[in-house]
């Protein structure tokens, strides 16, 4: 056990956040713009850290050594070494009370297995950070603290396997450079997850699993969000009824469109066939779609999107060309963002809770770091029907 020289008792340990790693006070202090002046440790902090890398390290079983014995190798006096213990006590890290004998050691927490992994999780995702959207970009920021904290780093990296069709070779190279990360597959692709789950790497899917699939993951449920919207317009007395959705691949747009599928054969012979309409992804193709609806018969009474960009198109070339919404077509977007706020009319929605969806995200991840969670553990957030002015009668 890495104990302060008997002979140097000033000996600190100074927390400074470079790139994710931990340095000593001297080693921080030649760093450029590096202030002269530190915060130092008290003795206790030093011997409650020393102690905690040790317990999560499960060094000790059961119980703690007795205190003489921890103050003779921690070079500290009772009182100190008992703040320690104090102090890791409200962590958790031990039962209360005090026991000259040994100190109880609870149960040791999901981040004790961190050093397995290197406490390294990366995201994979098809864009970078500065082109995520605003709530992605937030839940991003909200993961990189919950991790913070638990001992984790978080790196956001992007590939080209999510353009290509047989992307093994790009995902090894990948893996070799963080051969101990966790992994969080964001927008991925049918191929990304098979190859994830054919190597048997710690990985969660921030999103729905494609069919066959078996990778723990975490999202919003779209699919309650599709059902009650199309239930919502079935109230209004709608009948035609189109899920615009772009050619990407993700699981979740096969959800949802399943979930309208599943309210149309419940309904039966009295429920027109929605229609799931596909196209390229940009904002001529999403036009030229809209455009062969608008002339099809009958034409769609009732249009819902599930990408934002998708929503303000829709919502802004349908009033260019004079169709008013929601007197002649109704509007829902089955997800959420900030933008929304500012349309005019405001876009029915579904919300879900951010911060809620961020610490499932962390606990299951912290849950894969300590081995305590199967391949097809799944966790869905419920999302909140924001009632806008795009929804009307048909």
């Amino acid at each position: 056990m890495p104990v302060p020289p008997p002979a140097d008792k000033r000996f600190v340990l100074v927390h400074y956040l470079n790139q994710g790693r931990l340095l000593s006070l001297r080693a921080a202090a030649s760093l450029p713009g590096m202030p002269q002046a530190l915060p130092m440790k008290t003795y206790a902090q030093q011997a409650a850290e020393l102690l905690r890398q040790q317990l999560l390290a499960g060094t000790w079983r059961g119980k703690l050594p007795p205190e003489r014995q921890l103050c003779q190798r921690l070079q500290v006096a009772r009182n100190t070494l008992r703040r320690a213990l104090k102090s890791l006590e409200q962590e958790g890290l031990l039962a209360p009370g005090a026991r000259a004998l040994g100190r109880q050691i609870k149960a040791r927490p999901p981040q004790v297995r961190a050093d397995r992994f290197s406490g390294q999780v990366v995201l994979l995702s098809p864009t970078g950070l500065p082109f995520l959207q605003a709530n992605a970009l937030e839940e991003v920021d909200r993961l990189r603290v919950h991790l913070f904290e638990a001992g984790f780093r978080l790196e956001t990296v992007t590939s080209r396997a999510f353009h290509v069709g047989h992307p093994a070779g790009l995902l090894a190279e990948l893996v070799r450079k963080w051969p101990q990360a966790i992994w969080v597959l964001y927008h991925s692709t049918r191929a990304i997850q098979q190859w994830f789950a054919r190597q048997g790497l710690p990985a969660v899917i921030l999103g729905h699993p494609h069919p066959g699939v078996d990778l723990p993951s975490v999202d919003k449920d779209v699919a309650a969000a599709a059902q009650h919207a199309v239930a919502t317009l079935w109230a209004k007395g709608h009948r035609n009824i189109v899920l615009l959705r772009p050619r990407q691949e993700l699981g979740g747009f096969v959800v949802m469109a399943r979930a309208l599928q599943d309210f149309m054969e419940r309904r039966g012979d009295a429920f027109r066939r929605p229609v799931a309409v596909q196209h390229d992804g940009t904002k001529r193709g999403l036009c030229r779609v809209l455009d062969q609806l608008l002339v099809s018969r009958p034409p769609p009474l009732a249009i819902l999107t599930c990408l934002t960009d998708d929503v303000v198109t829709t919502l802004t070339y349908l009033i260019h060309r004079g169709i008013r919404v929601p007197g002649a077509v109704s509007l829902i977007y089955l997800l959420d963002d900030p933008i929304m706020d500012c349309l005019v009319p405001t876009v029915d929605r579904y919300r879900a809770n951010s911060a809620l969806l961020v610490k499932r995200l962390a606990g299951l991840i912290l849950k894969i770091a300590a081995g305590e969670t199967g391949p097809c553990h799944s966790v869905r957030v419920m999302c909140d029907y924001c009632r806008g002015e795009t929804v009307g009668p048909a």
